[in-house]
């Protein structure tokens, strides 16, 4: 396979946001040209505040998606619906430990 692979991210990832694709697909053509020319800081500098763009509008993605699951928790919580607050952290339990396992 030529290129880089797609795959799917996790929940948080919204892979239809057409900034933050065009973000990494600006990075990726950025790396490739400092890879072909490592000589030139000028590239890597360029490759560097791409990647830094791209890292920081992820963050920005994870965290609005942790906002708002967090909100629905807390609804949730508040019309003590105990029941849609169990799965929730069900849900949530499977998800982190989907993470955290190598």
């Amino acid at each position: 396979m030529i290129g880089y692979r797609k795959t799917r991210h996790k929940d948080w990832f919204d892979e239809k946001d057409s900034e933050a694709c065009s973000l990494l697909d600006d990075m990726h053509e950025k790396k490739l040209i400092w890879v072909n020319d490592g000589s030139n800081s000028a590239k890597k500098s360029a490759y560097v505040h791409a990647h830094g763009a791209v890292q920081r509008r992820l963050r920005q993605m994870k965290e609005t998606w942790w906002s708002a699951t967090a909100e629905l928790l807390q609804f949730a919580a508040d019309c003590h619906n105990m029941k849609a607050v169990f799965q929730f952290v069900r849900k949530m339990v499977i998800h982190l430990s989907q993470i955290v396992q190598p």
